[in-house]
């Protein structure tokens, strides 16, 4: 009898141990994922502008809307893909500036926003869509705060030296 309690009590100081030795085995399996850069967003008129990382010739691929809401499935809300115009400055997420275009991303009230350039790729989690309304002209929200697109530039110019 004394050996089963004894036992018992074996059990129970193993399982915090074997749970401490899994729990550490399977983050040494998980890949460690690459600190994201900054993404500078606005909201004008209904319209997502996006101020990236940028160097010249680097093209943007597409860019892509999720929602965020976990009673959504998650795919994209909206997409375009080929942007037309110049990325050297705002990438705006509107009809017009894109080859192909799908979706619609207006009324999504938690979202994430990830555009795609030939050498890599940015995204950005919103849970405040109201942040990004109402800035001062070419000033952008970026990870809580409200710069102006050079100050963006200059923040990120040490990882980007294309933009120094």
């Amino acid at each position: 009898m004394e050996v089963h309690v004894l036992m018992a009590s074996r059990r129970s100081v193993l399982a915090p141990c074997l749970a401490g030795v899994a729990a550490a085995l399977l983050a040494a399996c998980l890949p460690v994922l690459p600190e994201q850069q900054p993404v500078g967003l606005r909201v004008d008129g209904g319209v997502i502008s996006a101020v990236i990382p940028s160097c010249p010739g680097d093209a943007v691929l597409r860019a892509v809307v999720t929602p965020a809401d976990p009673n959504i499935e998650l795919q994209a809300a909206w997409s375009a893909e080929e942007l037309l115009t110049d990325a050297s400055g705002v990438v705006v997420l509107d009809r017009t500036s894109w080859r192909t275009v799908r979706g619609d991303y207006s009324g999504l009230a938690v979202f994430g926003v990830d555009v795609e350039t030939e050498s890599t790729g940015f995204g950005v989690p919103v849970d405040d869509p109201d942040s990004l309304r109402d800035l001062p002209p070419d000033h952008f929200w970026v990870g809580g705060e409200i710069m102006s697109a050079e100050q963006f530039r200059a923040m990120i110019a040490a990882d980007f030296p294309c933009e120094a």
